[in-house]
Parts: structure tokens; C-alpha cells; sequence
């Protein structure tokens, strides 16, 4: 969202949120096996990428991770709908369409024109119900995220100490974190000194 821009956002989001895309040491990217089995390039003109999702991953409220919440993302983010507030557009304002493959689990992404980073688009993931609609895109997770989908889930945010507390997602299907919690705390570069 638009109002997003502090660089301390995303260590917590990753935390918390899916992650179906993974950058390696060479730049290039690669899937996150506890959320995408597979991405790969299956046509260069037009270019398109399959997904094939792992079955197993779903959002906190239970509900399963599928195609739909990319489509939707994708919808929310790709500056064609004004409504919408996005960070960016990089990479979704390439993409023409997103079409449901042999189940939930399978899609593939067309991009027009060609996008050469294809794999690091889907590098954070939110669920269809905070992308679907504006006005829930834009203001409805200001206070805190109402769904998680990653290794850790919320513990405690702290507005006044300017603090987020996660903790092991005891839900989690995936790999193990190697933490039991995580404690991000934002300090002020401007002004006055840090302590």
C-alpha cells in the first residue's frame, strides 16, 4: 500500500506473510517450497509462467492459499484500477493476465510486455480478502495485519514503543524457524541520537 514506506516494514512482513518467491545470491529467484512447488518459464513469446502451489499452505484463518489470491493481487497492484494505492507497480503493471490452471493450485501469468524478472513479482503475497476491495486495501490493516500466512503470526505490536513481537506460528507446515520470536523495533535516524 502507499503509505508503506518505511524500510522496516519488510523484515516483519516476510515474517508474517507468505513469501512465494525466494532471491538467491546470483540475483536470479527461485520458489519458496513451503508456498510454490514450482514456477517456470513454459513460453517466451508471449511469455508465460506457470505456478504450480503447494497444497498444504493456507492463511491463518484457515482458509487454503490458491491461485485467486495472486489474481487478486495482481488486480490490486497493477495501477490500472485508480481506487487502488500501491507501493509499486514493478512487475504487475506487466502482466496481462492470470488464468486458473487444472485446479486451485495451478495458474499461469502472462506478462505483456516481457518482464525479464518475472521471478521476484510475487516476492510477498497478501490474502484475496485485504486485495479484493479498496477501501481494505488502502486503510483496513493500518492498526495491525488481520490475516498471516508465514512461519511466525503477531504476539504483540506496540504503537507507543514502536515495537512488533512475533512468535512461532505453532500452525506453521513448513520448514522450522530456527527462533521462537522475533522483536523488531523501529529506531528514529532523524534527529537526536539512538540508544
Amino acid at each position: 500500500q502507499g503509505d508503506a514506506t518505511s524500510g522496516d516494514i519488510p523484515p516483519v512482513t516476510r515474517s508474517i506473510m507468505p513469501t512465494p518467491s525466494w532471491e538467491k545470491a546470483d540475483a536470479t529467484f527461485q520458489p519458496n517450497p513451503a508456498y510454490v512447488e514450482s514456477f517456470e518459464l513454459v513460453s517466451e513469446s508471449p511469455q508465460k509462467v506457470a505456478y504450480k502451489l503447494n497444497k498444504k499452505a493456507h492463511w491463518s484463518d484457515g482458509k487454503p492459499i490458491t491461485w485467486e489470491d495472486y489474481k487478486s493481487q495482481w488486480q490490486a497492484v497493477n495501477g490500472k484500477n485508480p481506487a487502488f494505492i500501491p507501493l509499486s507497480t514493478a512487475g504487475y503493471a506487466n502482466i496481462a493476465d492470470i488464468a486458473k490452471g487444472a485446479d486451485d493450485y495451478e495458474f499461469t501469468v502472462t506478462y505483456d510486455p516481457t518482464y525479464a524478472d518475472w521471478g521476484g513479482v510475487f516476492q510477498v503475497l497478501y490474502p484475496k480478502s485485504a486485495t479484493s476491495n479498496a477501501n481494505e486495501f488502502n486503510k483496513g490493516w493500518i492498526a495491525a495485519p488481520k490475516v498471516t500466512g508465514g512461519p511466525f503470526a503477531i504476539d504483540k505490536i506496540d504503537a507507543t514503543a514502536k515495537t512488533v513481537i512475533v512468535k512461532r506460528d505453532a500452525a506453521w507446515w513448513g520448514y522450522k524457524p530456527r527462533l521462537d520470536r522475533i522483536i523488531f523495533r523501529n529506531l528514529s535516524t532523524t534527529g537526536g541520537t539512538a540508544s
